[in-house]
């Protein structure tokens, strides 16, 4: 998508990937916590029915695959609210 075009009617979920650098001094012992990291975000753009719907199916398919793998997880999410905005007419 370009600036100037509309997202799609049924939503857009995309991905992107980052890196975090941090400086913790006090906080530096060992490798629990590291200096920096690679990051992967899910961004989910359209309704409100669509983000909530497709970020409680990513939360499953994390929660399922974790289970498959025998994985001990936490899943925190920083969600306090949605911001509301105005919906299509």
């Amino acid at each position: 998508m370009r600036g100037g075009t509309s997202l799609p009617a049924e939503g857009l979920v995309v991905t992107t990937t980052g890196k975090a650098f941090r400086y913790e001094s006090g906080n530096m012992e060992g490798l629990s916590r590291l200096w920096d990291f690679s990051m992967r975000e899910i961004v989910f753009a359209g309704s409100t029915s669509f983000v909530e719907e497709q970020r409680a199916r990513v939360i499953d398919a994390v929660t399922a695959l974790m289970g498959r793998w025998d994985l001990a997880f936490r899943l925190v999410s920083r969600l306090r609210h949605l911001i509301k905005v105005k919906e299509p007419v």
